[in-house]
Parts: C-alpha cells; sequence; structure tokens
C-alpha cells in the first residue's frame, strides 16, 4: 500500500479501509512487544495507515486478521495445520487480551479508527461455527479495551451468522457492531442461488432485531456473475447494512479483489521456499500502478453502489466518537447506507429503515461500503 492507494479509495467514493493486522509485526512469539527506538512499542505501520486514511478522509477498522496461536488455524490467520491454539492456550488469550489493550490504548483519542474489529473469523473448529468460547474471550477483551478506551465501537464477529452471537445485553457490551462474512460456497454461476442466499440473511437478521446491533458485512463474495453481485450491493444497502468487500488487490482468481496482479505466477512469493529476500522482493512488486489492474467488473459494480451526492462523505473524518448504541439508526445517504454517530433520534426509528432519524446535532456519517487493503 502507498499514498497513491488511499488516494483512489477516497476518490471512487470509499469511506472506510478494513485494515488486516498480524500481531507478529508488533508483539514477538513471547508475548514481549516489538518496539522503536524510542522504546514505544512499534505500531508504526498501523500508524502510517491511519494517518494516510485522514489525510485522504478515510476511517479505518483495525482487524485483528491473526491473533496468538491463530484463531482459526486458516492461512489467512498466519498459522495453518490445526484448529487454532488460542482456544486451548491461557497463554495466548493472555496475549491477544493484552494486544488489544495496548493498541486501544495507543489509538482511543484517534477519530479516524472507526472501531476495533476484535478477532477474524474465529472458531475452534473452523470452518465449522463458533461456540460459546469466542463470547467469553470477546468479554474478557471488551472488558480490558474499555479500561482504557471507553469510547471506541468494538466489532465482534460471528462465524458465520447472528445464531452464534449473544444479546449484548447478556454481557453489558454497549456500542458494539455485529460483523458477518456472507460467502455462498458452491454456487459461482448461480443467480438464483445467490439471490436466495442473500435473502436469507436479511430474513434470519429479522430474528435479532430486539439485539438492536448494527449489522456489518465485512466479507462477502458473490463469485462470478455481475448481476449477482448487483443484486447483494442493492439489497444492502436498501436494508441499511454496512459492507466492505475482500480483498482490494489480489491474484486473477475469480472476482476476490480489485485490483489483479498482472504477473502473479512470478510475483506471488512461495513462502515454503523462497528465501526472505526473494518474498521481500516479490510483495515490493505489488505497486498498484505498475504490476496491478483493475477487475473492472467488480470495480464498476462497486462504484455503481457508491454513487451519488457525496457532500457529507466528503467532510471525513468526523471528529468525534463512533456510537454504535441506541442512539445508532441506519441510514441512506445517496443510495448508500450509514449510521447516525453520536445523533439525537427524532421520534420512534425502526431498526433498519431507510429514514433520516438524526436531529441538528453532529454530523451523520457513514461506516460503509469500504474497501479492504492488506500491507
Amino acid at each position: 500500500m502507498q499514498e497513491k492507494d488511499f488516494i483512489y479509495l477516497s476518490e471512487m467514493g470509499m469511506s472506510v479501509v478494513r485494515l488486516p493486522i498480524y500481531y507478529l509485526n508488533h508483539m514477538n512469539e513471547d508475548g514481549t512487544w516489538k518496539r522503536d527506538a524510542s522504546g514505544n512499542i512499534d505500531f508504526r505501520r498501523i500508524e502510517w495507515v491511519v494517518n494516510m486514511a485522514k489525510k485522504h478522509r478515510l476511517y479505518v477498522i483495525l482487524d485483528l486478521h491473526g491473533a496468538p496461536g491463530s484463531q482459526n488455524g486458516a492461512d489467512h490467520s498466519g498459522k495453518i495445520g490445526d484448529s487454532g491454539e488460542l482456544w486451548n492456550s491461557t497463554v495466548y488469550q493472555n496475549q491477544t487480551v493484552n494486544f488489544w489493550k495496548e493498541l486501544a490504548r495507543r489509538f482511543k483519542d484517534e477519530s479516524t479508527v472507526a472501531g476495533y474489529d476484535l478477532l477474524n473469523e474465529p472458531s475452534q473448529n473452523y470452518p465449522s461455527a463458533a461456540s460459546r468460547v469466542v463470547l467469553e474471550l470477546y468479554d474478557r477483551i471488551y472488558k480490558e479495551i474499555r479500561a482504557v478506551d471507553p469510547n471506541h465501537m468494538i466489532i465482534l464477529e460471528g462465524t458465520w451468522d447472528w445464531s452464534v452471537m449473544a444479546n449484548p445485553a447478556d454481557f453489558g457490551w454497549t456500542n458494539v457492531m455485529y460483523q458477518f462474512h456472507y460467502y455462498n460456497w458452491g454456487n459461482d454461476s448461480n443467480y438464483q442461488s445467490q439471490v436466495d442466499f442473500t435473502e436469507s440473511k436479511i430474513n434470519q437478521e429479522k430474528q435479532y432485531f430486539s439485539f438492536n446491533v448494527p449489522h456489518y458485512v465485512g466479507e462477502f463474495q458473490l463469485f462470478a456473475l455481475q448481476n449477482s453481485w448487483e443484486y447483494a450491493l442493492r439489497r444492502y444497502n436498501e436494508v441499511g447494512w454496512h459492507w466492505t468487500t475482500w480483498t482490494y488487490k489480489g491474484t486473477d482468481i475469480g472476482n476476490w479483489a480489485l485490483f489483479n496482479n498482472t504477473n502473479a505466477a512470478g510475483n506471488t512469493p512461495d513462502v515454503w521456499n523462497d528465501s526472505y529476500a526473494s518474498i521481500e522482493s516479490k510483495w515490493r512488486s505489488w505497486d498498484t500502478e505498475k504490476n496491478m489492474v483493475p477487475n473492472t467488473m467488480l470495480t464498476g459494480v462497486v462504484k455503481a453502489a457508491l454513487t451519488g451526492n457525496n457532500s457529507l462523505i466528503r467532510n471525513l473524518p468526523y471528529e468525534g466518537n463512533w456510537d454504535a448504541s441506541k442512539q445508532m439508526r441506519a441510514e441512506n445517504f445517496y443510495s448508500q447506507s450509514g449510521v447516525s454517530v453520536n445523533s439525537g433520534i427524532v421520534g420512534s426509528i425502526v431498526p433498519r429503515t431507510m429514514e433520516r432519524a438524526c436531529s441538528s446535532g453532529p454530523l451523520s456519517e457513514v461506516v460503509a461500503q469500504i474497501k479492504n487493503g492488506s500491507l
């Protein structure tokens, strides 16, 4: 990622970058911290992203994609070969809690950070659904974050849907948002299956309105057909869901990335056999302008879902704290869904309606229609 990537994201109409973080970039395997020359915890990579986002009117969601011991045992957690040692180790769990406490301490006063995404796709038996133990660790992390940062929104992922989540009131959680990842595998070219899958998720949410929690689709995939993508994004916007695509850059496989590498065969590292220098050199070649081409179908669909009067979004970042409490309601800004931030509520507005529910308080902004990037 370079500054020009943030310029592109902003010009495209995006509002947020969901930043995947691997703990070993900042913490050693024994749980001690990597520090800079001044002795501070080395969060410089994250700080750079936040500063670039702020400069170009974007928010950042801090996403712990790879936790100590791995929260799922998948390659995208940084560790492959087991079901995730995090759940069987109090040492790894303590390291994860400490990681979040210090990360929150560092960014507690940073309004460019929209929220803390605690764990990506957590599960004891991945890819099977998550169990109660995930909620218990969430609660520990939540309490440690709140001890140093009472204001930022905390984002809790359910693997794979609402059925694995609890009413936040059961834990005393406030200012939280629930996140889900929607993948209808095995139906890449089946438009009706993708439509039915999308509608099933919309209908499932209705069973959980009593939770009074915003709905964020942090990752999703509609695979081969353009009309499947168009349908899902239109419906996400209509029901007021917040969404981010996965991912920003990738190899030319399906419709996973907004930009594809033109020389993926030669520039994709072999992490098992390449030297460190070779891996570093290959990753550095993933320059957007030099070696990437737009996935024109996907970028076109996403841009269309963002089209409209963006006068509100151009005032980003909002200089205050994100609030996902009872004072948050889905809104529609120029066919772009968002949230009311620290605003008063006018009358009785049903969650997920498309009506404007804000009084003339602080500016209402959006958490949605985002693109994710990897470092």
